[in-house]
């Protein structure tokens, strides 16, 4: 699918489909809703993995406004701020981001402690916590498992917003528990290399539905 450019300068990357939900963005992330039911798996609950290349791309604006879309259905939604290098979306949000995915995974907080509400009302968040050493390694560990499955207790979606995989390799440990990978380009700004890079990850099968 594709979606048009905001026409405001945004700051960050922030929800507007609460806003206008009959604007061009709204009905454009619609359409790629209906497109991703025919590949997403027939159950009550879902992983979606978003990621890109480089930073600016619009993955986060991505992801938060995807989730807002499917928040508007009915579904329970999470957003999960996986970029523990460089958060943003508690900036979008306009929220503490003193705790959050660093501090779950590294044991030091529980995660209904973490999470923040926002305008929508089946729409939650949490925020990627304070900036660890070891980002990779924490979504290695087995935590990581456990809060996905703690998390279908009360969510029917979790979005995974992930770090630019052309920079980091943390989101391809995510990708394996997700029921749908998106990747996201950039018309005017992303390299058209990435079009065979995404070939490349498409053809390892390292990423369910990409």
């Amino acid at each position: 699918g594709a979606i048009p450019s905001y026409r405001k300068k945004m700051p960050s990357s922030t929800l507007v489909v609460d806003k206008n939900p009959k604007s061009s963005i709204s009905e454009s992330l619609r359409s790629i809703r209906t497109n991703s039911d025919f590949m997403l798996p027939k159950k009550s609950t879902q992983i979606i993995g978003v990621t890109s290349t480089i930073s600016g791309e619009g993955k986060t604006f991505f992801a938060i406004n995807y989730a807002g879309i499917l928040a508007l259905t009915g579904k329970k939604v999470v957003i999960l701020d996986l970029d523990m290098r460089k958060p943003k979306i508690h900036v979008g949000f306009n929220v503490d981001n003193s705790v959050g995915m660093s501090s779950i995974l590294s044991g030091m907080s529980n995660w209904k402690d973490t999470v923040k509400h926002s305008t929508l009302a089946n729409l939650d968040l949490i925020p990627a916590g304070p900036i660890p050493p070891n980002p990779n390694e924490l979504l290695l560990k087995k935590e990581f498992d456990e809060l996905i499955d703690e998390l279908f207790k009360e969510y029917d979606i979790i979005m995974a917003d992930n770090p630019p995989i052309g920079l980091v390799t943390d989101a391809s440990n995510v990708f394996r528990r997700c029921d749908l990978s998106i990747y996201v380009v950039r018309a005017g700004y992303s390299k058209e290399q990435v079009i065979s890079n995404i070939n490349s990850l498409y053809k390892s099968k390292n990423y369910n539905n990409l």
